[in-house]
């Protein structure tokens, strides 16, 4: 059971961590991955690529993070 619970977790930050990447990679500019990889370690990006994804796309896939918790985390207390 602990096996099973463990495994699921993880699959699921994959998961949260792929899909957040791709969000941070496409949009109206489409960015190359190497460009978005090197504006979030802070190597090898342009100025328009770190800024776009540091100030825009960050704070909005950061925000969708908490507010989806938070919705999950309300869900909870409504059914207990």
């Amino acid at each position: 059971m602990r096996t099973r619970v463990t495994t699921s977790s993880a699959a699921l930050i994959a998961a949260l961590a792929a899909l957040s990447l791709l969000t941070l990679t496409y949009g109206q500019i489409a960015l190359p991955l190497a460009d978005t990889l090197g504006a979030l370690t802070g190597t090898q990006s342009s100025e328009l690529a770190r800024q776009i994804v540091l100030e825009i796309r960050l704070p909005r896939v950061v925000a969708a993070i908490i507010a989806g918790g938070a919705l999950g985390m309300a869900g909870v207390l409504m059914q207990a």
